[in-house]
């Protein structure tokens, strides 16, 4: 797994240089990050946020399917040869060969030979060594059957129903049915040559190369756009109604002291007086800039967050589960749970590592219960969850002030620091530079105060 894993590549060579290794993109699929910047959290901004989860929930199954592969027999993964588009029948095919091998080759190819090495390595652990040919004394040609009895005809071997026989084939129609098949419940947004690749290998092989086109062009969505996405949005530690409401008080500061400049000019009072400005100026561009950056200082102060939409209001009460059931879990190995798409039986889901008490949300629901936290589940539609319809109905200016809860991750808190502290730095800047320049503006003289 590990080889699978730096073939890939590592998010933290490529990933923006605001966004910490403790942040990483493995360490958050591992689930190895505290809240708000766990596993479940990013399945919840896809799903509520970007809408794009069914990259992510395909994305686990890929990642923990692999190691799964991994552990078959040689003569399990004989049944399930590599795909070679090559030997697809077709003009089409050789053009779908073609411009895979040109995009993303690097990549896959690399993913390939681990498989391929993988597997000839299990091989030679289980056939340590070869048995040498038995000798006879007697000729193959020799007849031992009985006198007048006619020489037995050769019996055929039942040809194998290769489609049931292949390791995984039930869980790869269920896969190829909800995120490959456009329309499907949580169709991937994929490349003509892409889907037509995982439809063509998918009927003749299970084996991963099958469907890696889809998981090679999610992984690069992840990675390249919806993960630093996550990662910004974990920094807010407010709402949009409250960072409305902050950027509003952060302009009234800053008109109150531009007001507060203007009489003063006008007035013959010293120059100096004006210096008061900066009581207005200084609050109001710190509480603006870093409201821009989705911060609001108090909650800051006080290390505590306000709680999403999604987790302020309890879940149903059918999908409210104990706390014990998700500690027993293993810590990445799928859910022991069993699932079926038209007849088919398989296992899915993915697991979550340290979740305890703190993967529960406010509602005290169990993320690993959730639909989003399944490999197979119904379309990443929240506009009938409960939470939505409750949420909707409030007024704006109730949505100000929104229950807190402490910041767990300590990371995510110094990023937080440092957005604060940029922010108080560049309003003095700002600031002080308004106040030198009204410093050099003669009075008028007009009011007298």
């Amino acid at each position: 797994m590990e080889d699978f894993e730096s073939a890939l590549g590592r998010a933290s060579a490529n990933a923006p240089s605001f966004i910490p290794e403790a942040l990483s993109f493995e360490r958050i699929i591992k689930n190895e990050t505290a809240v708000p910047c766990s596993l479940n959290d990013f399945m919840d901004y896809l799903v509520y946020v970007e809408h794009q989860a069914e990259d992510l929930q395909f994305f686990l199954w890929y990642y923990n399917f692999i190691p799964r592969w991994n552990a078959l027999m040689p003569r399990q993964k004989s049944l399930s040869p590599p795909w070679d588009p090559a030997k697809a029948k077709g003009p089409r095919s050789r053009f779908l060969a073609y411009r895979h091998q040109r995009a993303r080759s690097e990549k896959m190819n690399k993913v390939l030979s681990i498989l391929n090495k993988e597997t000839d390595t299990k091989e030679e652990e289980e056939l340590p060594f070869k048995c040498p040919p038995v000798k006879t004394s007697f000729s193959p040609d020799d007849d031992f059957a009985r006198p007048g009895t006619p020489p037995p005809r050769p019996v055929e071997p039942p040809k194998p129903d290769w489609f049931t026989v292949q390791p995984f084939r039930n869980e790869y129609c269920g896969i190829v049915k909800h995120y490959i098949v456009e329309n499907s419940p949580r169709a991937l947004n994929l490349s003509k040559e892409d889907r037509e690749w995982c439809l063509q290998a998918a009927p003749n092989t299970t084996h991963p190369s099958a469907l890696l086109p889809a998981f090679l062009a999610v992984e690069e969505n992840l990675r390249s756009k919806l993960y630093p996405n996550f990662i910004r949005w974990t920094r807010s530690n407010s709402n949009p109604s409250s960072m409305i409401f902050l950027r509003v008080v952060g302009t009234v500061l800053f008109l109150l002291g531009a007001g507060l400049d203007v009489v003063l000019i006008l007035s013959r009072q010293s120059n100096f007086l004006r210096i008061l400005c900066l009581v207005f100026w200084w609050p109001g561009f710190t509480i603006f800039m870093a409201a821009c950056k989705n911060v609001c200082l108090l909650l800051h102060q006080r290390d505590v967050r306000e709680l999403r939409p999604w987790e302020i209001y309890p879940s149903d009460p059918e999908t409210a589960t104990a706390t014990n059931d998700a500690k027993a879990l293993s810590p990445i190995s799928p859910v022991d749970k069993e699932d079926s798409v038209d007849g088919f039986r398989f296992v899915a889901g993915h697991s979550r590592k340290n979740t305890g008490d703190s993967a529960l949300s406010s509602a005290g629901s169990d993320p690993l219960r959730k639909p989003s936290m399944r490999t197979f589940g119904p379309k990443n539609d929240y506009n009938d969850e409960r939470w939505y319809q409750l949420y909707s109905k409030r007024r704006i200016w109730s949505k100000v002030l929104d229950k807190t809860t402490p910041v767990q991750n300590q990371t995510l808190r110094q990023m937080q620091d440092r957005t604060v502290f940029l922010a108080v730095v560049w309003g003095g800047l700002v600031s002080a530079s308004l106040t030198v320049g009204s410093l050099l503006v003669p009075s008028v003289g007009i009011i007298i105060m």
